[in-house]
């Protein structure tokens, strides 16, 4: 394989090489005399095995003892498959290769699922991809919802001007010499909000490798369009990017320029054909709207993509030792800050209240939906997790690392304790907080 996975059991981190899986049927074949052939009967699918080969290199090398001895346990493990998610099986075979003097260390494993019916797995969705699809798509339905408009307010040269080719090095409204009356008004008015948008943030550089500049549009009237809009909502993305530390920072900055951009498009027509400049300006806002809730969407995606990855690097390091057999320390990795969980559930709902706004401006544009399911389905699966909290009373003020002790937990939990908690001092905290169960 020439594609490398990262991958954990419980909390180890796996640097994955090779991954297979299959399974088998258990059939039973019932044959009959006189009778050609068997009645075949399905009784369901034999244990899934997952042959797995990975390295501890370098500064892992020194984990994958812990790891082996962790296997030996007579217990369900937890199994992060990078493409299936969680999976609890068990471990029914392991062969190691050491080199100590080129700190590599070569595991291969089975690992056999247990019963689904009993250990139902927690798939974490593949948030990430499920936003980039789902911006793909609106972008498709943004275009069907513009067409639609034109053809509507033009007149019967709406099809053509549309779809007619243009050239990106030249203005909009100077390509269509040939209409007059209320098509031309329709045009010039989205001429003008077009070159405002690519006006608008032009000192603001964006990332070649973002999903907007590997998306094509047409050289149409529709694709000069779409790509103002969206390549304007980028940037106005990436002018927020400092506050994507915070997810709801972010939403909230995001949403106030939003409001900004949307209000630049009044126009104030007043002339004779006012209202074919009105409805012009309308389908535009419809686009930013649009365009504002998929980029909100899709960056908060990301966000929560980060932050989980994040969650399950701490995961990992809350397993390390802190101290070799012999008393050193060992030193550890930088533990990453993790969002709180306060922070991601606000960020969650005023995101839908948004986006349920821009649903009911146009509810033609079903990406947008698609793009709030994505979003709440994340948090909730993330958020089973913390269903393994508990509550518990501080009658006096403790570090938080002793109360981690007192509940029988290592301190590394600290982190995502606070994560989960509202606590200003880390120092001193005294009454009621949640606690990961043991």
């Amino acid at each position: 394989m020439t594609e490398d996975y990262d991958a954990y059991i419980d909390q180890f981190y796996l640097h994955i090489e090779t991954i297979e899986d299959g399974f088998e049927k258990a059939i039973v074949e019932h044959e009959f005399p006189g009778t050609d052939g068997a009645l075949v009967e399905d009784m369901g699918q034999k244990a899934r095995r997952i042959t797995v080969k990975c390295y501890f290199i370098n500064e892992y090398y020194e984990n994958h003892f812990d790891f082996i001895e962790h296997l030996e346990k007579k217990e369900l493990f937890e199994f992060s498959h990078p493409k299936y998610g969680s999976i609890f099986g068990t471990i029914k075979s392991v062969n190691i290769r050491h080199d100590d003097r080129q700190r590599t260390a070569a595991i291969d494993l089975t690992f056999v699922e247990n019963l689904r019916s009993k250990a139902e797995p927690l798939l974490i969705p593949d948030v990430e991809a499920t936003v980039e699809k789902t911006v793909v798509k609106g972008i498709e339905e943004q275009s069907a919802v513009l067409e639609k408009a034109v053809v509507d307010s033009a007149g019967p040269e709406g099809k053509e001007i549309i779809n007619r080719p243009l050239d990106p090095a030249k203005g909009i409204i100077e390509q269509f010499p040939d209409i007059r009356g209320k098509a031309r008004a329709y045009v010039k008015t989205i001429d003008k909000h077009v070159k405002a948008l690519e006006g608008k943030l032009t000192e603001i550089e964006t990332s070649a490798n973002s999903l907007v500049a590997k998306i094509e549009f047409e050289t149409s009237l529709k694709g000069r369009v779409l790509s103002a809009v969206t390549k304007t909502v980028e940037r106005y993305s990436e002018q927020y990017k400092t506050a994507k530390e915070s997810a709801s920072r972010y939403e909230r900055s995001f949403r106030k320029g939003m409001d900004e951009l949307e209000r630049s498009l009044e126009t104030g027509a007043t002339g004779i054909f006012n209202e074919i400049e009105k409805n012009a300006d309308n389908i535009m806002k419809i686009q930013v709207k649009a365009a504002a809730g998929l980029r909100m969407g899709l960056d908060l995606g990301y966000i929560y993509a980060k932050d989980q990855e994040k969650r399950l690097k701490v995961k990992y390091m809350e397993g390390k030792k802190s101290f070799d057999d012999l008393g050193n320390y060992i030193k550890n990795f930088s533990i990453p800050q993790l969002l709180p969980i306060d922070d991601i559930e606000t960020s969650l709902a005023n995101s839908r209240e948004y986006l349920q706004s821009l649903i009911d401006s146009d509810r033609s544009i079903q990406s947008l939906k698609e793009m709030a399911l994505a979003l709440q389905e994340h948090v909730w699966k993330v958020k089973v997790e913390s269903e393994n909290l508990v509550n518990i009373t501080l009658d006096n003020d403790i570090p938080i690392h002793l109360a981690c002790h007192m509940q029988g937990l290592a301190y590394n939990f600290a982190d995502r304790i606070l994560a989960v908690n509202r606590i200003s001092n880390p120092n001193l905290i005294k009454g009621d907080m949640k606690i990961y169960a043991r």
